[in-house]
């Protein structure tokens, strides 16, 4: 069973880079997260997906509609000068998912 720990000790390279983006789901009790890379347009808080990382999260949602995808700067990961702990990082995310903040499927 993957832990949410393992997930953000995975994810925590690209959460202190602030450029991808962590989508974060359930299957069952296990933690699932992978990075995508869209672009994001500061000025309407919008994000533009490529096709693949598109479908992707359209398969991510229809696997865990709570997921989330969630960026460190945008979202407030707690990444502070470009590092953040593993144990700061699960937290966020932890609060993010209980919370239904940053939903994957309202990127879609």
């Amino acid at each position: 069973m993957a832990r949410l720990r393992a997930i953000a000790e995975q994810l925590k390279g690209t959460a202190e880079e602030g450029v991808g983006w962590l989508v974060v789901w359930k299957t069952g009790k296990n933690w699932n997260g992978t990075a995508v890379w869209p672009d994001y347009i500061e000025q309407s808080c919008s994000l533009i997906l490529d096709k693949e990382d598109r479908e992707l999260i359209r398969e991510i949602v229809e696997e865990d509609p709570q997921a989330i995808l969630v960026n460190s700067w945008v979202h407030n990961l707690g990444v502070v000068d470009y590092k953040v702990s593993t144990m700061k990082l699960e937290q966020n995310l932890r609060w993010h998912y209980r919370e239904g903040t940053a939903m994957a499927k309202d990127a879609l």
